[in-house]
């Protein structure tokens, strides 16, 4: 899928490589999940690739707006700025992420409610360069920080005792 870029730039010569996509049940409500997936400030405390955010993205981020986020995938380091493509409130969240020289992705979280919690979905798009041989590997990676990432938010949700339950 070649989707317009929200810079307005055309779409990117290279296709979406990879799709990664992890579903999981939290025992919380749509809207306490989504303020904490959506607010940047606070993605260090479930995701492991975060290492820290732009000071200012503290608060759930709006279409439009953008953040910078510092990584680490395996032994990847770098930065990717992401800018809000779609938001609807309690329910969506969309992303697209550059993190420069052919490296992208777009980034979409659902939320279902769920009896007294809430279905997550989280889909990652990835692109990277045609001359990047280490894609799989680097997918493989972001596909078991996903897992212990999904972890982590539960128990960030609901605290360490209950995430078990």
């Amino acid at each position: 899928m070649q989707a317009q870029r929200p810079d307005g730039n055309a779409p990117a010569s290279e296709p979406w490589r990879d799709t990664l996509e992890h579903v999981v049940r939290l025992a919380r409500p749509p809207a306490d999940v989504y303020a904490l997936v959506t607010n940047p400030s606070r993605w260090h405390e479930w995701h492991p690739n975060t290492r820290d955010v732009d000071a200012a993205a503290d608060h759930s981020l709006g279409v439009g707006e953008a953040v910078i986020e510092r990584i680490r995938v395996g032994p990847f380091r770098g930065a990717v700025t992401w800018k809000v493509t779609a938001a609807e409130s309690g329910q969506r969240w969309v992303l697209y992420g550059d993190a420069g020289r052919g490296f992208e992705s777009e980034l979409e979280y659902t939320l279902q409610p769920d009896g007294q919690g809430t279905l997550f979905r989280r889909q990652v798009r990835l692109r990277w360069p045609w001359w990047f041989v280490f894609g799989g590997a680097a997918t493989r990676t972001m596909a078991k920080d996903a897992t212990a990432a999904l972890a982590n938010l539960q128990r960030v949700l609901v605290g360490p005792s209950k995430a078990g339950s």
